[in-house]
């Protein structure tokens, strides 16, 4: 379609402006066609709107991430309380409730004011003698406005009205933020959005914390169509920011419509269609609007009688239904003010130009920008200010890393003022802001040792301590002076090597930024689901929408429903089912487990579900479940493992709609932040989130070496103990062997000296069979025995004893007192020594 004759001039200039975002955003070329009422523009409240709104009322830690309690110290002090606002609805009255808690130091001076968007709504007294007090403040509607609002809290107090040192120790009051609360009365107004306001369609400024969308696709969907929804749910996503959608996904039918239309809604309810215009066409005849089929069209749909329900199809087929979802899905694009918008062409940036994310380069030795970390530059003033936090993943063991700052402060600070450098509570480096002319570090190296980073998040904290010339004291005027320090986003951080890489990929890195599936240049991620049914395609959609925030921009994506695994499928969504369904998908069992389920029952209906039975530690034993049992099968499970150079993710639960709670679970703000290791669980309803990972598996995380020393370092005084006990049992054993060796060698030698002196009884008893010489004697001696030369008698003696003897000495002393048995039995006579007997050689 073309633009009228009289709005020409207006087709020509948006289509100069869009071919100008080369490089940050797509170029498109759109024609449009406005049937109805074009250019609408935000409408003004209604100041007849029923007086009795929507209430809606949530306590102050509601708005400030659950914290408690608040202190505000010193002589000035505030606290910022962010508080979004929707469009399409406008605020009637509001009601502060305030619990505090002053110091008993207080006097009538101290005043605590308060201030809707920077104009004061009401202040009360803070004199300690009061005790805790309870305010309730009623704060005007016309102060708020669609978008953000900042209710301001600001603190005046004293403690003297002379000679006061203005941070003294007992000046401070204490905001119970969980027992403070602020009530909204709500009331809707007429607001008629075009495409130019598709960020405020899709808010992140709502009273709840969470953002629903209604996701209407078409049953016989092509693969283009899949394509394009998922691209359309990353647009959505996108333009939510941070809040967490839930996607509520259904195959498109008019009764479906109509049951929606008939939801009663307070605050505008927003669905996203996507399909060809024969598929959509009783979505565009109900709302009384006709499209071209030409071109792809982006449409902003009402019903008439519905006012509070907002609809924004995607209409068209192929590769330029693709083309518009693409676009679609970049919050860049710059869309024109009308309700309709045909896209005749597109042209995106190469893929291979988008550079991945600094801040997941888990093992790049390369050195970055701070910058490049999601942590740019950024200023701290006055004499209590927050710290300036860095956060870094770890993904090794002994990494070894440096810091280089490029920071200025002011002139006029006392030498005590510095930058303290602390890592992971361990204080590393003070940097000195000691000129009193102010100064300014180009580089200055801080070296971050690896025993002090971990595997895992670390957080760098750089604390500035910023004290004045003049503190005051003796009724001397306090002077605070000219307090700030700046530290830049070009300030660098480098990885130094070394260490030990994990082995396996890591769910932190995927939950902060979606890594590693953001850093693929060119190529598709395949998400698959288990089934086209409307619980599975919302849990996939949820999960792939919340990836998108993380990474930051539209991943390009193929969604594929089907009950077989593809074996080139990235994410897997859903609960697979047949026998031996999960050997289908890369890595099998190995890959996802390691080792065969060692269970002794039989395996669960589910083939992909029964590998959960794998045996862990007792702290993880509820892990090993059986998942026919009903009172388990509220759990689910989020595992990612690497195969062949590729991640791949899976998220099961034990049938679609306990899937589709559970993602909606892990996407909210506590939950998601909590995933790490390669695998989680989570009972569905629950915040919290049990994790296995580099910290309860380091062994198979960096291997033996690797996991021992990673073990060793988290345990010193176990590890201590350890070694004592095996370094006594090695001293035990060793004196048990030497001891046992000592035996032997003993038994040995008493056999060895029987049968030697057995031998020297038998030469003794046995006859002269030979005749010798007068004088001779034969005799074996050692080196250390003389031999005696005995007589022998004459040939008409009488045989006597055999003097043939084996002489044995021994190696000691210890043998003299031993008495030999045969001398008994040769002289039964007691000391008579026998004649013409040659001297006993057996020891001496």
């Amino acid at each position: 379609m073309n633009f009228p004759r009289r709005r020409g001039t207006l087709a020509r200039v948006l289509a100069l402006l869009l071919a100008l975002w080369v490089g940050i955003s797509p170029t498109i070329l759109i024609a449009a066609d406005a049937p109805g009422p074009t250019n609408r523009p935000l409408a003004a409240p209604d100041s007849s709107s029923t007086p009795g709104g929507q209430r809606v009322q949530h306590s102050l830690a509601y708005f400030l991430g659950g914290r408690t309690q608040m202190t505000l110290r010193y002589t000035d002090a505030h606290l910022d309380v962010p508080v979004p606002m929707g469009y399409g609805q406008k605020v009637l009255g509001a009601e502060l409730k305030l619990r505090v808690i002053p110091s008993a130091a207080l006097d009538s001076q101290s005043w605590m004011v308060v201030l809707v968007n920077g104009q004061v709504a009401g202040q009360f007294s803070l004199a300690g003698s009061q005790g805790p007090l309870e305010q309730k403040l009623a704060l005007p509607g016309s102060l708020f406005h669609p978008g953000f609002n900042t209710i301001q809290l600001r603190a005046a107090q004293h403690y003297a009205s002379h000679c006061e040192y203005p941070m003294a120790g007992q000046i401070w009051s204490q905001i119970q933020l969980q027992e403070s609360s602020l009530a909204l009365t709500l009331s809707p107004v007429a607001w008629e959005p075009n495409l130019a306001d598709l960020a405020q369609i899709f808010d992140p400024a709502q009273t709840s914390d969470e953002g629903r969308l209604a996701l209407f696709f078409a049953r016989s969907a092509s693969a283009s169509d899949w394509e394009a929804t998922a691209l359309a749910v990353e647009g959505a996503a996108l333009r939510y920011q941070y809040l967490p959608l839930e996607v509520q996904a259904q195959s498109f039918s008019a009764e479906r419509l109509q049951a929606w239309l008939q939801v009663p809604a307070e605050t505008t309810k927003t669905a996203l269609f996507v399909g060809s215009a024969k598929t959509l066409e009783p979505l565009l005849r109900s709302a009384q609007v006709q499209t071209s089929t030409a071109l792809p069209t982006l449409r902003i749909l009402r019903w008439p009688g519905h006012p509070r329900h907002l609809g924004v199809a995607l209409i068209g087929e192929g590769k330029a239904l693709v083309d518009l979802a693409r676009a679609f899905a970049h919050p860049a694009v710059l869309w024109p003010p009308l309700d309709e918008a045909s896209v005749r062409s597109a042209r995106f940036p190469s893929a291979e130009k988008t550079l991945p994310p600094e801040s997941t380069a888990e093992f790049s030795q390369n050195a970055y920008a701070l910058s490049g970390l999601g942590f740019g530059t950024q200023t701290r003033t006055g004499y209590d200010p927050e710290p300036l936090t860095l956060r870094l993943w770890n993904g090794g063991w002994q990494r070894k890393a440096q810091l280089r700052l490029h920071l200025a402060y002011a002139a006029g600070m006392s030498p005590q003022s510095a930058l303290n450098v602390i890592v992971n509570g361990s204080a590393l480096d003070s940097i000195p802001l000691n000129n009193p002319q102010g100064g300014r570090y180009a580089d200055y190296t801080v070296t971050l040792p690896p025993t002090v980073l971990h595997p895992g998040w670390n957080d760098v904290q750089l604390e500035p301590v910023l004290v004045p010339q003049s503190n005051g004291g003796d009724c001397r005027p306090f002077f605070l002076g000219n307090l700030w320090v700046t530290v830049y986003g070009d300030s660098v951080f480098q990885w130094m090597g070394g260490g030990l890489r994990s082995r396996q990929p890591d769910l932190a890195p995927l939950a902060y930024k979606a890594y590693p599936f953001n850093t693929r240049q060119g190529d598709e991620l395949t998400v698959q689901g288990s089934s086209m049914s409307d619980a599975n395609v919302s849990a996939a959609m949820t999960l792939l929408g919340k990836l998108s925030q993380a990474a930051g921009r539209a991943l390009p994506v193929r969604f594929v429903a089907q009950a077989d695994p593809l074996p080139d499928a990235d994410i897997y969504v859903g609960n697979l089912q047949g026998k031996d369904a999960w050997t289908k998908i890369p890595g099998g069992e190995e890959a996802l487990f390691q080792q065969k389920p060692g269970v002794a029952y039989e395996r669960p209906k589910h083939g992909l579900l029964s590998l959960l039975h794998e045996p862990v530690p007792i702290e993880w034993a509820h892990a090993k479940i059986l998942w026919d049992a009903d009172h388990r099968a509220d759990l689910a499970f989020l595992r990612i493992w690497h195969d062949g150079g590729r991640t791949h993710v899976l998220l099961t639960a034990s049938d679609p709609q306990k899937l589709r709670e559970a993602t909606q679970n892990l996407i909210q703000y506590g939950p998601w932040a909590q995933l790490k290791g390669s695998l989680a669980w989570w009972h569905i309803g629950s915040d919290r989130v049990f994790t296995l990972g580099m910290s309860e598996t380091p062994f198979r995380t960096f291997g033996v070496r690797g996991g021992l020393a990673l073990w060793i370092s988290r345990h010193p005084w176990i590890s201590l103990a350890v070694l004592l006990f095996f370094g006594l049992l090695f001293v035990l054993a060793t004196r048990y062997a030497l001891r046992q060796y000592a035996l032997r060698r003993q038994r040995t030698q008493a056999l060895e000296d029987q049968s030697t002196a057995a031998e020297n009884l038998r030469s003794l008893t046995a006859p002269v069979t030979e005749t010798t010489e007068p004088g001779e004697a034969t005799a074996d001696t050692e080196s250390n025995v003389s031999a005696q030369t005995i007589p022998t008698p004459a040939a008409s003696t009488p045989p006597g004893y055999a003097q043939t003897f084996r002489f044995r000495v021994a190696q000691g002393d210890w043998h003299r007192d031993v008495e030999d048995p045969r001398r008994w039995y040769i002289h039964p006579r007691h000391g008579m020594p026998p004649r013409r007997m040659a001297p006993y050689p057996f020891w001496i």
